[in-house]
């Protein structure tokens, strides 16, 4: 995460520039998510899809850290949402799974 640290849980109301920081982090994240499953569905080897695999996973790592650290449970629930999507997607690899990941990060972008 780009300098934001902590859960976020314990601590009082954000500021206006805390949580427009939280929430261009959050934004950040949806993005870099949403580029690696792009490269990923392109990736000509096994060892590549992985690696952009890997970089969803940071990133929705770094999306449940924003959410809690914004106090918005709509957003940590949106966020299981992709977590699942993302696990029946590297189970199936087919452009259905793509979609239903593509379409969760623009809800949560709405979400925002």
């Amino acid at each position: 995460m780009s300098g934001i640290e902590g859960s976020g849980q314990g601590m009082g109301p954000l500021s206006t520039g805390n949580k427009k920081a939280y929430e261009e982090e959050y934004l950040h994240g949806l993005d870099l998510f949403g580029r690696a499953l792009e490269q990923c569905t392109k990736a000509p080897s096994l060892q590549q899809q992985e690696a952009f695999k890997h970089v969803m996973q940071r990133a929705l790592q770094a999306l449940n850290e924003t959410a809690r650290g914004l106090k918005r449970e709509d957003l940590q629930l949106k966020n299981d949402k992709i977590a699942e999507d993302l696990q029946a997607y590297g189970e199936r690899k087919d452009k259905l799974g793509e979609r239903v990941l593509k379409e969760d990060l623009d809800q949560a972008k709405k979400q925002l």
